[in-house]
C-alpha cells in the first residue's frame, strides 16, 4: 500500500485505462453496413406492419360479417400494440436487440403466412387472437430500432441517425400502397399475405447477420 502511495505521489504509477468507448462520427455511422442493415430492417418490418394494419379489417369482412366486431378488434389490438412497446422495452435490456428481433420476425412471418388458414377455420375469435398477436410486431419494431440506433451508434448520433432511418418509412408506405393498389387485385389477399410474410422473413435473415456488421457487436 505504501509503495502504491509513493508511486502516485512521484507520478510513476501507470496511467488509468480509458474505458470510454470511441465516439463515432455521423459519417462513420451513415456509411456503415450496420446502418444499412437497420435501414433495411425498418423498411421491411414497416411494409409488414402497414399491410396488416391496412388490410386486416377488409380481409376480415370476407368471412366475418360483423363490422362492430372488427371495430372492437381494431381498438383492442391498438391497446395491445401500445402495451407491447413497454414489454419489448423491458425485454430488450435483458435479451438484447438481435435475439429479440429474430424472435419477432419469426413470429410475424408465421402469423402472416397462416392468415389464410385462419379464414379457412372460419372462427372469428381465432382471427381476433391472431390479429392481436400480430400487433405485437408493431410494438417490437418501433421499440427495438430506436434502441439499436442509440446502443450501436451512441446517443450523440441518435438524432440524425434515427431521423435518417425514419426515411425508410416513406419508402415502406409507397411500397405498401403499390402492393395494395396493383398487386392485391392480381393475386388476392392470400397470396399477398404470403408475399408480405416473406418481407419479414427477409428481415429475419438480415438480422441473423447483424452481429457481423461493423458496429453490430458493440
Amino acid at each position: 500500500k505504501a509503495t502504491n502511495e509513493e508511486e502516485i505521489q512521484s507520478g510513476t504509477s501507470s496511467p488509468p485505462i480509458d474505458e470510454k468507448p470511441n465516439i463515432l462520427t455521423i459519417k462513420e455511422v451513415l456509411i456503415s453496413n450496420t446502418f444499412a442493415l437497420l435501414y433495411a430492417t425498418l423498411f421491411l418490418n414497416t411494409v409488414w406492419c402497414n399491410t396488416k394494419d391496412g388490410l386486416f379489417k377488409a380481409y376480415g369482412l370476407e368471412f366475418i360479417h360483423d363490422d362492430f366486431f372488427l371495430a372492437i378488434l381494431s381498438s383492442v389490438s391498438s391497446v395491445i400494440s401500445c402495451g407491447s412497446l413497454i414489454v419489448y422495452g423491458i425485454l430488450v435490456d435483458k435479451v438484447g436487440y438481435q435475439k429479440l428481433m429474430l424472435i419477432t420476425c419469426a413470429i410475424g412471418s408465421v402469423f402472416m403466412w397462416a392468415i389464410p388458414g385462419v379464414r379457412w377455420v372460419g372462427n372469428r375469435y381465432l382471427y381476433f387472437f391472431w390479429i392481436c398477436m400480430m400487433d405485437t410486431v408493431n410494438g417490437a419494431t418501433y421499440t427495438l430500432l430506436p434502441y439499436a440506433t442509440n446502443k450501436f451508434f451512441g446517443h450523440d448520433n441518435f438524432g440524425i441517425a434515427y431521423g435518417l432511418l425514419m426515411t425508410s418509412l416513406t419508402l415502406a408506405g409507397l411500397t405498401t400502397s403499390l402492393c395494395s393498389q396493383f398487386l392485391l387485385p392480381l393475386i388476392g389477399y392470400e397470396y399477398l399475405f404470403v408475399t408480405i410474410g416473406c418481407f419479414l422473413f427477409t428481415s429475419l435473415i438480415l438480422t441473423a447477420f447483424f452481429h457481423k456488421t461493423k458496429y453490430g457487436s458493440a
